[in-house]
């Protein structure tokens, strides 16, 4: 009886307010970032233009570590539980059959338009409309369109995690001591953190200009796992191992994560930013500012998955306003860059800091609109047909 109100309170689904606002503003930070390409910045450019130019320089890669951590975590937490209990409760195929509805059809869509907006799209028909194109196309990094790359590596992880949780639940069934299955998954976790190294060791430090090995899914579990960690804790949580006590609290509190988020942040930006002068001594390895930018997304998301923000609707990411641009934020996602090659291409207003500002006012509003339109009449009624 004790282990069945264990596996009962384990499996409740806990509703995350803050979640979609923080995909939003993933979403949005990512429009900024292909937007900054307008500033043109170089050696001659004014002060103004080189410092905006190096703040935003990161704005790509922790808009997509946070992606990738939200998947982890969201994803994970479907499989935790069971994984820990060893319930084997999780349906695989209905798993499945919603990550296919939720990614396809709104990015089949965007393809067709891209296609139609920007002109003959670089890979073959069937990469193309697979998201598998970067496995054959050995001499080029972005297939198609230019934000699929992380889409690609989305599918793979939906792949994967299956089959890694499937693992786990194998090697935790030897146990019958709770606590040890939960030391196995937290060891599993951690063990990913240095898939990205080892792979660039032995398999991309030999193949530098073959694109298929580059930006695939082993590149960026660290990523994944950082939210994959935080599901465990939120599983953990729900066993009643944690309580809130002050300690946590502080802990996990945005006071005290997000400074630390802004910070770790700041440091891979000078270290591998681009303010357009000629060198930079702060220039380093974007090995350790890949590892920067996942840590700076794991304490983006403490507070709103396992501390007290968690469950509550409090904060600017929890805002109506924030949410509702996540909803759409999968489509906004999608559609920006298209727009913004068509906008570049059409209404070109030069270079420098006030065409940067004017391409994002007129970009923002567009693309959530289209964002709007792609939630409406794709996204939302494809989820419906899961099965």
């Amino acid at each position: 009886m004790a282990e069945s109100n264990q596996v009962e309170i384990a499996n409740r689904l806990l509703h995350y307010p803050s979640l979609d606002g923080v995909r939003g503003a993933a979403a949005f930070l990512v429009l900024i970032f292909h937007s900054s390409a307008v500033l043109q910045s170089g050696p001659a450019s004014d002060r103004v233009n080189r410092a905006l130019t190096l703040s935003v320089s990161g704005f790509g890669d922790i808009a997509v570590a946070i992606f990738f951590a939200l998947s982890g975590f969201l994803l994970f937490n479907e499989f935790v539980t069971d994984v820990i209990l060893c319930t084997g409760r999780k349906p695989t195929r209905s798993y499945l059959s919603r990550r296919f509805l939720r990614i396809y059809p709104a990015y089949w869509a965007a393809l067709t338009a891209g296609e139609l907006l920007i002109g003959p799209l670089v890979g073959g028909r069937f990469g193309l409309f697979t998201l598998t194109g970067r496995y054959f196309d050995s001499s080029h990094i972005f297939i198609g369109l230019a934000v699929a790359w992380t889409l690609s590596v989305e599918v793979a992880f939906y792949v994967f995690l299956p089959l890694f949780s499937a693992m786990l639940r194998v090697i935790a069934q030897r146990f019958r001591n709770l606590q040890i299955r939960v030391a196995v998954v937290a060891l599993a976790c951690f063990g990913l953190l240095a898939v990205p190294r080892l792979y660039s060791r032995f398999v991309t430090s030999d193949r530098p200009f073959d694109f298929r090995f580059l930006t695939s899914l082993f590149d960026y579990l660290d990523w994944f796992a950082v939210g994959m960690f935080l599901s465990l804790i939120v599983a953990v949580r729900r066993l009643g191992w944690i309580s809130m006590s002050s300690r946590f609290r502080l802990a996990t509190s945005r006071v005290l994560c997000w400074p630390i988020a802004a910070a770790l942040y700041v440091w891979p930006t000078l270290m591998v930013g681009y303010d357009g002068s000629s060198g930079s001594s702060l220039i380093s390895s974007t090995k350790d500012a890949h590892v920067l930018f996942g840590l700076s997304a794991f304490f983006v998301l403490v507070p709103v998955t396992i501390g007290e923000m968690a469950t509550m609707r409090v904060g600017v990411f929890a805002s109506r306003v924030m949410v509702s641009v996540g909803v759409v934020s999968y489509g906004f996602y999608l559609w920006h860059d298209t727009l913004l090659k068509y906008y570049l291409s059409h209404f070109s207003n030069g270079t420098g800091v006030a065409p940067f500002l004017l391409v994002i006012a007129a970009l923002t509003p567009l693309s959530l609109l289209v964002g709007w339109l792609s939630y409406r009449l794709i996204e939302r009624p494809a989820m419906k047909l899961s099965w």
